[in-house]
């Protein structure tokens, strides 16, 4: 990936410091539990069986015992007792998986930050809100739902990775500026940051590509459909009160419904379905 320096320049101290590290050989994204990881790429799989799942499974036993506190909750029915990971992961869904451990390891290693944990948490939030609102918008415009989730949960790890450089930065004894002075330059790169971030962590192309290119639905004058996916449900959940800092635009759901071949009028139903959703994860 072509440095952003190098494409188009910038004068920003804040940005020029962000992107030195970002982009040098020594830099190491927030850590992501491997198997986690690993889950996602398999539970992505059409044709992968239990048993590959069970193995990776067997190397994390705190991954594995977090299973099997799942799969007995009543969240998944648990009238009867789960003993095994295979009977687990059949009451879960392998698909489930995936995602419900890429989500856990997120929350507890990448939104976490002493110096901006306020907004960490305000990102958490959000990035949470347009996840479940993607796998929404996903169904009602013909795109994989499962997909989309992911792309929403991870639409914005830029702004964690960037905030995270921030204090990495910061001189030594300095306290690291406010939010609200770093904001412009942290939005400034964000994409192209969690570009970085999902390449290092060897995502699936399709998510890391939509984590570069979240504000842009037009690719070479065509409509990617998971970009316009998670675009629109970003703009759901600014219109229903869980927008991230500055980055709603009321204006932005009506181009993304054309995008889709979504009709205007369905967009008071999705705002309808989409709080119905949010109420129940938040």
């Amino acid at each position: 990936m072509p440095s952003l320096l190098a494409r188009e320049g910038d004068a920003s101290p804040i940005v020029e410091r962000l992107l030195r590290l970002l982009e040098s050989e020594d830099y190491h994204p927030p850590h992501l539990p491997s198997t986690a990881v690993q889950l996602l790429e398999l539970s992505r799989n059409p044709d992968v069986q239990p048993g590959s799942m069970v193995a990776l499974l067997e190397r994390d036993p705190l991954l594995a015992a977090e299973l099997l506190r799942l799969a007995q909750s009543s969240q998944y029915g648990g009238s009867f007792s789960v003993r095994t990971l295979d009977e687990a992961i059949v009451r879960v869904g392998m698909r489930r998986i995936g995602e419900l451990f890429l989500h856990a390891a997120l929350e507890a290693r990448v939104f976490r930050s002493p110096d901006y944990q306020r907004v960490m948490d305000e990102l958490r939030r959000h990035s949470v809100a347009v996840a479940h609102l993607s796998r929404l918008v996903g169904r009602s415009a013909g795109v994989d739902d499962e997909a989309a989730f992911i792309a929403g949960l991870l639409h914005d790890v830029g702004i964690a990775a960037s905030l995270i450089a921030v204090v990495e930065t910061t001189p030594s004894g300095e306290k690291p500026p406010s939010f609200e002075a770093v904001w412009p330059a942290v939005a400034r790169v964000h994409q192209y940051a969690g570009g970085l971030v999902a390449s290092l962590w060897r995502f699936p192309s399709d998510v890391a590509f939509v984590i570069e290119r979240h504000h842009d639905a037009l690719v070479q004058g065509n409509t990617h459909p998971l970009v316009a996916v998670v675009g629109l449900a970003d703009w759901v959940a600014g219109e229903l009160g869980f927008a991230f800092a500055t980055e709603h635009d009321p204006d932005g759901g009506a181009p993304l419904l054309d995008a889709l071949g979504l009709r205007a009028s369905e967009a008071q139903q999705l705002l309808a379905d989409a709080s119905r959703v949010l109420e129940r994860v938040h």
